[in-house]
């Protein structure tokens, strides 16, 4: 019989107190897998590092497939952020749930600077600054050189 029913058929108390048993176990078997704190198992971690690269890959495939091909700082910028928000998930610094909420901002930022830096050239200029051609004639441009 499923859960739904069962608690239909039971006084509200009895229902209730089975909905905490097994909220209680569920519980109980994510901090087992999981673990918490940075008092992690070596398969804790490795647990908690297959479900951050598969939510990685999630969050890198709703950022789209060209967000870091350009390779600007400001790619660079969020990479770094990235790497640094999900590592703690995975050391169990940061709980999972906080560590993805702040990479799927930083992604979703990330989404919405590169919109807006393809509408508008002055903020894509401000964004991503411009390139700066390093030769001359086949030759290096030393006074090029020093400005970037």
């Amino acid at each position: 019989m499923c859960p739904e029913r069962l608690a239909q058929k039971l006084p509200p108390r009895q229902s209730s107190d089975i909905q905490r048993s097994a909220m209680d176990s569920l519980t109980g078997l994510m901090h087992a897998l999981l673990g918490e704190g940075d008092q992690l198992t070596w398969w804790q971690g490795a647990v908690r590092a297959v479900i951050v690269f598969l939510a990685t890959w999630l969050l890198l495939r709703v950022a789209g497939r060209r967000s870091f091909a350009q390779k600007n700082a400001f790619d660079l910028c969020v990479v770094l952020l990235l790497g640094a928000v999900l590592s703690r998930a995975i050391v169990g610094a940061t709980s999972l749930p906080t560590a993805f909420t702040a990479a799927l901002v930083l992604v979703l930022m990330h989404r919405a600077v590169a919109w807006l830096s393809s509408r508008y050239p002055r903020f894509d200029q401000f964004t991503g600054g411009s390139a700066i051609d390093l030769l001359k004639d086949g030759e290096i441009d030393d006074t090029r050189v020093a400005e970037a």
